[in-house]
């Protein structure tokens, strides 16, 4: 069936005594506006959500998710990312995957200000529920850079222009992250050898300033044939 509505990704560190819920994020899974299928084009974080339809992910989906596990038995410790689309009817479960989704992750960890292995050893430890996440207040856009041919036949082994030592130091505000995926180093140059090249991530306030820095933060990736798409974020503050 084709669902309408607004898609967001649930992502949940679980142990054997809880979980707990990080960032929401959006993701963009097609090439282009209505274009083909990929493994994702970007992503945004946190959604911008009312708190009634926090609640209703919590109450319809998030721990009936969790008591099913239980029920049946099925002990599960890691990461379980849902899938939803929010509609007009409430949200609609889509699918589950037990890892990090790409590039939601890219887009969710620079926003935790508590740090990642620290959240990771906590769910290790089963101490989940009396864990203290701390999040930023900021936004995150995730661009991703894709190859020439990408989804259908990509083409590997171009060279990326090298990208400023500046901004590979640090995020600061304003500044990039860069998330390096379908590439590989040849003799200290990187080439690409997959569909998805590079996630460039900005950092902002809101929405509308992180999708501007993560699109100049784009301009530093160069390589022939090159790709991303231009509107990640763009509904979030253009309706």
């Amino acid at each position: 069936d084709h669902l309408e509505g607004l898609p967001i990704t649930l992502t949940l560190l679980v142990d054997n005594k809880g979980y707990m819920m990080l960032p929401t994020s959006s993701d963009y899974m097609k090439a282009g506006h209505g274009g083909l299928p990929t493994g994702g084009m970007g992503s945004i974080c946190p959604v911008p959500l009312q708190e009634s339809v926090s609640k209703s992910l919590v109450d319809t989906i998030i721990e009936p998710t969790l008591f099913g596990l239980k029920a049946e038995k099925m002990a599960y410790k890691g990461v379980l990312t849902i899938s939803v689309i929010i509609t007009k009817q409430g949200p609609i479960l889509v699918d589950y995957h037990v890892r990090f989704n790409d590039p939601a992750a890219q887009a969710i960890v620079p926003l935790l200000r508590t740090d990642i292995i620290d959240i990771l050893t906590a769910m290790k430890e089963d101490t989940l529920s009396t864990f203290t996440l701390e999040v930023s207040t900021n936004s995150a856009v995730a661009l991703v850079v894709a190859s020439e041919g990408y989804p259908e036949d990509p083409v590997v082994g171009k060279e990326l222009k090298p990208i400023p030592a500046a901004l590979m130091s640090n995020a600061f505000m304003g500044s990039p992250f860069y998330f390096f995926g379908g590439v590989h180093s040849d003799n200290g140059t990187l080439v690409t050898d997959g569909g998805r090249c590079v996630t460039v991530v900005g950092i902002g306030y809101n929405i509308m300033d992180a999708n501007k820095n993560a699109y100049k933060g784009v301009k530093h990736i160069s390589f022939p044939g090159a790709w991303y798409r231009p509107d990640i974020g763009d509904s979030f503050f253009t309706n």
